[in-house]
């Protein structure tokens, strides 16, 4: 019995076996769909600000001293032999200020203005011994006119007549004498004037007198030995009490007389007063040539003439306002809009109303709050 199905169960663990090796191949499930969080897109905000915002505009100006003068030396090739002066210094009209060696010429001077002196005493003696003997004479012709007229018709008179005429002689002789002495005198002091004069001029030609009152702004450096140069510019004096900084054409709408700015030059601000011309002893520009003057209240020597300065002119202002940067303000159909993100992250769109516009800076009236964010691209 045991024998019998032993054979069936070896037949049946083979079907098994052969029908495993016969089945399809199982396919493979595609891989299930990975679910991510939703992905916010980022934008890049601005602040909403609260301080001063201020409209201003740049203007040029050029600082000039409305009186100077250039002074140069009227020789060249002559040793200069000293310099009085220095940049800054505060000098008076008529003060000398430089020379160049004046070799003798200071005793030709003196011998000459001597001589002079001499010539001049003579001739305020001949003039007084001219008045002296002429009265004499006058006296003597007096005396026998007199003596003429008391004479009796009986008396000899021919000898006080002959005497008389001989005297009036003698007066016209002293005073031709005199005249021609003195004329000569004239002469000669005139020549003697004529000398002194050029020895002067020349002396003056080796010298730089101040001709205003004023600062010395320039004066050049000299090495010793160093020579002139004829006409070159030595020193400049220039009226600090009139410079001022000055401003052309259309700008000088931003300026009235009385007004007070800060003219800056090399980021140092100069304090200054717009002022006109004829406090400044200036005649009137002609028509079409506008012009305004800054005056410094307080002037610098260092400056030069056609120094170019600038005045920051506030044209409006606003103090203790909102205000963003104006290229996150945009226009939709005449209104004013900003883009801002809720608490979720996406952009919305607020209105808004704006004031002044000053640089890239834009006030915000209302519509937003301090410390609020908004979205710069669109």
């Amino acid at each position: 019995m045991r024998k019998k199905w032993l054979p069936i169960l070896a037949g049946i663990v083979l079907l098994s076996c052969t029908s495993c090796a016969i089945l399809p191949e199982e396919e493979e499930l595609p891989a299930a769909p990975v679910v991510r969080d939703y992905e916010v897109e980022e934008y890049e905000q601005t602040p909403v600000l609260r301080g001063d915002l201020q409209l201003s505009q740049k203007v040029s100006c050029t600082y000039r001293p409305a009186k100077s003068e250039d002074l140069s030396f009227a020789l060249g090739g002559e040793y200069i032999s000293a310099v009085y002066v220095e940049t800054g210094q505060t000098v008076k009209k008529g003060q000398l200020l430089a020379e160049l060696e004046q070799g003798n010429i200071d005793e030709q001077i003196e011998a000459q203005e001597y001589t002079l002196s001499q010539s001049q005493v003579k001739l305020k003696h001949a003039k007084e011994d001219k008045a002296l003997d002429l009265q004499k004479q006058e006296l003597l012709c007096q005396s026998l006119e007199e003596q003429l007229q008391a004479a009796g018709q009986d008396t000899d008179t021919a000898a006080l007549k002959s005497q008389l005429e001989a005297q009036r002689i003698e007066k016209s002789r002293l005073t031709v004498q005199y005249d021609n002495q003195i004329e000569a005198l004239n002469d000669d002091i005139y020549i003697q004037n004529k000398k002194l004069s050029q020895l002067r001029q020349e002396k003056s030609r080796r010298q730089i007198y101040a001709s205003i009152d004023g600062t010395a702004t320039y004066v050049q450096q000299v090495e010793e030995g160093e020579r002139s140069v004829k006409d070159e510019r030595f020193i400049t004096i220039s009226d600090m009490e009139t410079s001022v900084f000055v401003v052309k054409g259309e700008d000088c709408e931003y300026f009235k007389t009385g007004d007070e700015v800060d003219v800056v030059y090399k980021k140092e601000a100069y304090p200054a007063r717009v002022v006109d011309a004829a406090s400044l002893g200036l005649t009137e520009q002609e028509e079409g040539e506008a012009r305004c003057y800054l005056q410094l209240l307080h002037p610098n020597p260092e400056l030069e003439s056609g120094n170019a300065g600038a005045v920051n002119v506030v044209l409006d202002e606003r103090k203790g306002v909102l205000y963003t940067l104006a290229e996150a303000v945009k226009t939709a159909n005449g209104q004013k809009i900003v883009y801002c993100l809720d608490e979720n992250g996406m952009k919305i769109m607020k209105n808004v109303e704006t004031g002044l516009k000053a640089g890239e800076w834009i006030e915000i009236v209302s519509g937003l709050e301090e410390g609020d964010s908004v979205v710069l691209d669109s």
